[in-house]
C-alpha cells in the first residue's frame, strides 16, 4: 500500500515538474512572440514615418514649382531674372513650411557654411559641357592634366594618370558638338581619373551640367564671371551695378539688366572698363555665353517629421518654358 503511494507521489511530481517546463517554454516563447511583434510595430511606424518624410518632401516640391510658375517672366513683357526674386531667397516662403506633424524646407548650401532658402540658380554658373577649355582651365586646383583628362572623357576616351604627357591643346581645339559627350551631371566629373572629391566641392557652386551654356549675368557669381575671361575688377563693377545703390544683392532697389542688348552699353556707360574687358564683353555677348534670365533650377526639398525625426530629401532640377510649363529634367532621393 505505500509503495503504491509513494508511486503515486512521484508521478504527480514529475507531471509538476514536467508543467513547470513546458510553462517555463512557452512563457519564454510568448515573450520572443511579444518582442517579434513590437519589433514589426517599430519598423511599421518606421516606415510609415520615412514615407510621411518622403510626401513632405514632395509637397516641397510641388511648392516651389508653383512659385516658380508664378513669377512674373513667364507670361508678362518681363523677359530677365534677378537675385531679389522670390525663388531666389526666401525664408518666409521656403523655411519650416508646416504640414500636419511634419514640416518642409527647401534649401540649399551655397559658398559659405549657411543654408541659402531659396531655388539654385543653374544660370548663374559655368556650363560643364559647353564651356570653353580656358575657361575650366581657372578653376581652382585644375591641372593641366585634370583638364586633358575631362576633354578626353568628353570625346569618349578612357581617362588616363597624370603621368601621361600629352599636350591638352592637341586636344581641344574645334571639336564637333556631335562628336563630345555631355556630363549628365557634375557628378560623373568623379569617374574621370585624378579628379577628386575635393574637386567637385570646391567647383560645385561654380559648374553645372544642365542648360544651353548661356549665363545669366544678373545672378552670375563674380568668380563665374572671372572663369570666363573677366577680369577681377570688372566683375565686381558688375556685381556692385547690378546690386543696386544699397550695394546689396537680392533687395528691392536691385537693377538687374534687362535685355542682353543693353548689358555692354549700360556697362560701358557707367563703368569704366578695360579695353581687353570691352572686347571680351562683346564677344561674350555675340557668341550667346551671356544672357539675362535664368531657366534651369535645381529644387533641394526635404521633409521632416516631428514625431521621430525622420528626414527625406528629394533633388529636381527643373527647366522653366514659356506658357507656365515646367519640365522636371533631373530627380533624385535620398
Amino acid at each position: 500500500m505505500s509503495n503504491k503511494v509513494f508511486q503515486i507521489a512521484n508521478e504527480r511530481g514529475s507531471l509538476s515538474i514536467t508543467a513547470l517546463w513546458l510553462l517555463s517554454i512557452l512563457s519564454l516563447i510568448a515573450m520572443g512572440l511579444v518582442k517579434n511583434v513590437m519589433v514589426s510595430v517599430k519598423i511599421d511606424h518606421f516606415h510609415s514615418d520615412e514615407q510621411q518624410a518622403a510626401w513632405l518632401a514632395r509637397a516641397g516640391i510641388n511648392h516651389a514649382l508653383s512659385i516658380l510658375k508664378s513669377d512674373d517672366n513667364i507670361d508678362s513683357l518681363k523677359t530677365y531674372d534677378g537675385l531679389n526674386e522670390k525663388w531666389a531667397e526666401s525664408p518666409t516662403a521656403f523655411r519650416k513650411i508646416e504640414i500636419g506633424n511634419g514640416y518642409f524646407e527647401i534649401a540649399y548650401i551655397d559658398k559659405g557654411p549657411d543654408a541659402v532658402f531659396g531655388l539654385c540658380d543653374e544660370n548663374r554658373k559655368l556650363n560643364l559641357n559647353k564651356a570653353e577649355p580656358q575657361m575650366l582651365a581657372a578653376l581652382p586646383g585644375m591641372t593641366p592634366e585634370k583638364l586633358t583628362a575631362i576633354f578626353k572623357w568628353k570625346k569618349g576616351k578612357k581617362p588616363f594618370s597624370s603621368g601621361i604627357t600629352e599636350s591638352a591643346n592637341s586636344l581641344f581645339g574645334k571639336p564637333s558638338k556631335t562628336d563630345m559627350k555631355n556630363f549628365r551631371s557634375i557628378e560623373e566629373l568623379l569617374l574621370i581619373k585624378g579628379i577628386t572629391a575635393e574637386d567637385l566641392n570646391t567647383w560645385r557652386p561654380f559648374l553645372t551640367a544642365f542648360g544651353d551654356g548661356r549665363v545669366n549675368i544678373n545672378t552670375a557669381y563674380p568668380e563665374v564671371l572671372q572663369l570666363m575671361g573677366l577680369s577681377v575688377e570688372t566683375a565686381k563693377a558688375i556685381i556692385a551695378l547690378r546690386s543696386g545703390p544699397d550695394a546689396v544683392a537680392g533687395t528691392e532697389d536691385d537693377r538687374p539688366f534687362e535685355t542682353t542688348d543693353v548689358i555692354f552699353r549700360e556697362l560701358q556707360n557707367k563703368l569704366k572698363i578695360k579695353e581687353e574687358d570691352q572686347i571680351l564683353l562683346q564677344r561674350l555677348i555675340l557668341e550667346g555665353y551671356l544672357t539675362v534670365d535664368s531657366k534651369y533650377f535645381t529644387i533641394h526639398s526635404t521633409g521632416y517629421t516631428t514625431r521621430k525625426g525622420i528626414r527625406h530629401t528629394i533633388t529636381a532640377t527643373v527647366e522653366r518654358r514659356p506658357g507656365r510649363d515646367v519640365k522636371i529634367v533631373g530627380w533624385s532621393e535620398s
